[in-house]
């Protein structure tokens, strides 16, 4: 329902990621109830999880932490996080991954939303369908990767995608060499991906 009281001084962070304003209302916090004005700081959640290696088929019973895609010879999993704003009109939208072993090589893949917990590839699970495209293959530095906007050559994710009206959902996953003896002959294994539903 509606607030106790009337929220002033609105502002938006320039990646479109984080929201600040100030409100005298006693509703929005539990305990506050002091009458005074408060500064409130929200994140806004891009991306939500679509299969990661706790839920997921992983292929040799190597299922990874929560959030995080099968487990690596580095440890849980790899875990790829949003940040910016998925819109068409203004696409800040970037991507990051950690996790990763050491000196690795991270490729972001795009595709249609697949069906269910995805599907055994490598020494993880696929969870994006065709069509699909790629980034160019980046060096893993300290066991993370960066894609997207801020990233010097990168495309726009939206322009990954192929995305051309809103709205319209894609899964976002990135595939990691892991040449490490740990599960099976595969060299390589997935994070966890993350569906997008793109705005206007």
């Amino acid at each position: 329902g509606p607030s106790t009281g009337g929220v002033n001084f609105p502002a938006m962070h320039p990646a479109g990621d984080i929201v600040a304003c100030v409100t005298g209302a006693t509703d929005l916090a539990p305990g506050d109830t002091n009458d005074a004005w408060d500064v409130y700081l929200l994140g806004c959640k891009v991306g939500v999880l679509a299969c990661h290696g706790a839920s997921a088929a992983c292929p040799c019973a190597n299922q990874g932490a929560e959030g995080a895609g099968c487990a690596s010879s580095a440890g849980f999993g790899a875990r790829l996080v949003a940040q910016g704003r998925a819109a068409l009109s203004a696409d800040t939208l970037s991507l990051s991954v950690a996790g990763l072993p050491p000196d690795s090589v991270a490729q972001l893949y795009c595709g249609q939303p697949s069906a269910g917990s995805g599907t055994p590839f490598g020494d993880g699970v696929r969870c994006f369908g065709a069509p699909y495209s790629a980034s160019a293959p980046r060096r893993a530095i300290g066991g993370m990767a960066r894609f997207g906007f801020g990233v010097a050559g990168d495309l726009a994710l939206s322009q990954l995608g192929q995305v051309q009206y809103s709205p319209e959902s894609r899964h976002y996953q990135v595939r990691y060499r892991d040449p490490a003896p740990h599960c099976g002959p595969a060299t390589f294994n997935f994070s966890a991906a993350l569906r997008v539903e793109w705005a206007p």
